[in-house]
């Protein structure tokens, strides 16, 4: 049974919470902490076990666990990291990995002289259509591609009634909706499309924000428009935005059809070939939930005490594309 923490008991946590009570089986959430005490006690109280709460990030770390999650805002990543190297315990990291290129560099070079097991949450590789779509291209059935679109968003902060959050300020989130979102669509189309078209080569982007906060407007972007091209000529167009319309897609258009994916259903994905054969494909009973399947690679990984993937490596990777386009 592997022995967790978690660091930060916000929105993120709830989730990762799902995917420990789908596995309980392998592993059980001992010990958390927050900054904000009072929401370390309620977190621990919904956990329903016999978790602890930390007073301090050194509690939590000394407390024999042997993995911890790290769910706090971006500019506190790089902390938590340095202590999970110091006690030589593995990490999962949550996206994007730092607040800027300086601080993920250093993480890196932490996991890797500590020789610790690391991941970082790019969770939507998990997803079973996701993973449909990665055998469908690696048996060709697209043939040479000609494009991979995007749309990675929320729709919560299209609310102007949301006052200002960590998340829309530059000092502690780094980029705004080009980090958040972005994180997960730089890994995705390079993830999926690197294999086949080389790498992306070319990469442009525009930001804006839009929406004030309190009566003043957040210091970094509400949304993100990213275009680019690989090696083989391949196309990307990204549209990431925390201002709607709320939702995640992507579409891989080849020479020999098209095919979609959507997480409303997750499950599901949609292919059309041009000659109007069908394809089925060998993977037809991927129905775990996204943070149930990230999880469970995560602790398969612990438990063998081998490398993990994506790793905190692959995330200072992304962080180099966030920040191109951030600062444009």
């Amino acid at each position: 049974m592997i022995q967790l923490g978690i660091v930060g008991c916000g929105g993120i946590a709830h989730a990762h919470l799902t995917a420990v009570r789908a596995l309980v089986d392998l592993c059980k959430i001992s010990v958390v902490f927050d900054e904000d005490a009072s929401r370390a006690q309620a977190f621990a109280q919904e956990i329903g076990t016999d978790a602890k709460t930390a007073s301090t990030a050194d509690e939590l770390f000394a407390y024999g666990i042997d993995a911890v999650i790290i769910c706090t805002p971006n500019h506190s990543h790089e902390a938590y990291v340095e202590m999970a190297a110091l006690y030589r315990i593995a990490v999962l990291c949550e996206k994007p990995l730092a607040h800027d290129l300086e601080s993920a560099a250093r993480m890196v070079h932490m996991v890797e002289k500590a020789g610790i097991t690391n991941m970082v949450g790019f969770v939507n590789r998990h997803q079973p259509g996701i993973i449909k779509m990665r055998r469908a291209l690696q048996d060709g059935v697209m043939g040479n591609i000609v494009s991979y679109m995007e749309i990675c968003s929320g729709a919560r902060l299209a609310n102007p009634e949301i006052g200002m959050e960590w998340r829309m300020r530059r000092e502690v989130a780094g980029g705004g909706a080009v980090a958040d979102f972005g994180s997960h669509s730089f890994d995705m189309s390079t993830w999926l499309l690197e294999p086949l078209c080389g790498p992306l080569t070319h990469l442009m982007g525009n930001v804006s924000t839009f929406i004030p906060r309190a009566g003043s407007m957040p210091t970094n972007d509400d949304a993100a428009m990213l275009s680019g091209r690989f090696a083989s000529g391949a196309l990307m167009s990204v549209l990431d935005s925390r201002v709607g319309p709320g939702f995640y897609r992507v579409e891989i258009i080849g020479l020999k059809g098209f095919m979609t994916f959507d997480a409303r259903t997750p499950q599901n994905l949609d292919v059309h070939l041009y000659d109007g054969s069908t394809y089925e494909g060998p993977i037809k009973d991927c129905t775990e939930p996204s943070f149930v399947g990230q999880m469970r690679q995560f602790l398969s990984a612990v438990s063998e005490q081998r490398p993990a993937d994506p790793s905190l490596a692959r995330g200072l990777f992304v962080q180099r594309m966030i920040e191109k386009v951030r600062d444009l």
